[in-house]
């Protein structure tokens, strides 16, 4: 009885499995990010063309304002016009350096995975050369077992060849996860190069959509005190925060839009002791504080990527999260963009702040009670 007790217990240690969870904050945005249109002149708005939920074609007009001309010298229109134009060259000029930025950033991302082929050809060298010294290792324990067999052996010696055999498997294991971990390193990086171009190509797109909406409010000043504030792209208003007959500010955002064909994803915010565990393909358990989960359940979703740079806690700026420690950007796409509650699939709307939780660590019991004996001969 107790033999079947201990081995039900040693089954149990092999294949339980435990999970370390990481909860997260982030929020929900298009996969084009969220586009705000905003009155590049100060006025007063006198008609709103479009409402939250609307679809919007590029270029269609959004709001009408009424520019103020109280300028003592009534040079207003003047003035308007040469800060278009200034606005203009602001505009090439950040498109220039957006540009430059993202072949910058191209280099960088090759000479990175051109490093790490170099570093995965050595590890796999090295996996190579362990798995021959493990056969070696192997045989000699083999020889060993004989000659204790026949009696010209100890038992500390059978005992010292079969640690020496465990010992040389425990490195060959970690030099074949240290293969993988380059090869999964490699398809992130092969993946950012991939969307660099169309990263840099819709920064010139939205540059170029840029300059023409100025360019359109230029011609427009010329004749009249009115301008129209249009949509930069294609898609859905998800947001309106002003009203008519307010006045606002310059650079007051008008509307919020969502590209056209832009599905919706999460942006997680991870802290930087734990973003070493996540890799593209991880699951992951999203709760929408607009649907608390301990009603409606949580919602599952997939990691795609992992930024390679950290971000400081002022370097994000989410109204309704707080970020108090260096964070990575992780992209988790979502199974579903609705929620069931009530009976209904409700939409998810983009920035509904969520939490998430992140296995980033999963053992079975023998390994987290070994742990710490591996973590030893390491360190030696």
């Amino acid at each position: 009885m107790a033999v079947v007790v201990v081995a039900g217990a040693a089954i149990f240690a092999a294949t339980a499995t435990y999970a370390r969870m990481e909860t997260v904050v982030g929020w929900v945005v298009p996969e084009g990010g969220l586009i705000r249109v905003t009155a590049q002149q100060g006025g007063i708005i006198e008609k709103l063309s479009v409402a939250e939920g609307d679809q919007v074609a590029a270029g269609e007009a959004l709001a009408e304002l009424r520019l103020s001309t109280d300028l003592e010298d009534g040079s207003a229109g003047l003035a308007l016009q040469k800060q278009l134009k200034n606005q203009i060259e602001a505009v090439r000029a950040q498109a220039e350096a957006e540009r430059e930025k993202l072949q910058a950033q191209e280099v960088s991302l090759k000479a990175q995975r051109d490093g790490m082929l170099r570093e995965l050809d050595q590890s796999r060298a090295r996996v190579e050369s362990m798995a021959e010294r493990l056969a070696l290792i192997e045989a000699d324990a083999k020889r060993v077992r004989k000659i204790a067999d026949r009696g010209y052996a100890s038992k500390k010696n059978v005992e010292e060849s079969a640690m020496a055999v465990l010992s040389a498997q425990q490195e060959l294991d970690a030099l074949r996860s240290s293969v993988m971990a380059t090869e999964r390193q490699i398809g992130d990086v092969e993946a950012q190069l991939k969307t660099l171009p169309l990263s840099i190509r819709a920064a010139e797109a939205q540059a170029r959509a840029s300059e023409a909406q100025l360019a359109q409010q230029g011609t427009e000043l010329a004749v009249r005190d009115v301008y129209r504030a249009g949509a930069t792209v294609a898609g859905r208003v998800v947001a309106v925060p002003v009203s008519r007959g307010q006045t606002v500010p310059p650079q007051s955002v008008i509307a919020v839009l969502t590209p056209e064909g832009s599905t919706l994803e999460a942006e997680l915010y991870v802290p930087s002791r734990s973003a070493g565990f996540i890799t593209p393909g991880q699951e992951v358990q999203l709760m929408y504080q607009a649907f608390p989960y301990q009603k409606f359940g949580a919602a599952n979703g997939t990691v795609r990527s992992v930024s390679r740079t950290v971000l400081a806690p002022g370097e994000v700026a989410i109204p309704g999260l707080e970020i108090n420690e260096p964070v990575f950007r992780v992209k988790v796409g979502m199974e579903s963009d609705s929620v069931q509650a009530y009976g209904q699939a409700i939409p998810v709307q983009p920035g509904m702040l969520l939490s998430a939780g992140i296995v980033i660590d999963r053992r079975t019991l023998v390994e987290w009670l070994l742990d710490p004996i591996y973590a030893v001969g390491r360190l030696g």
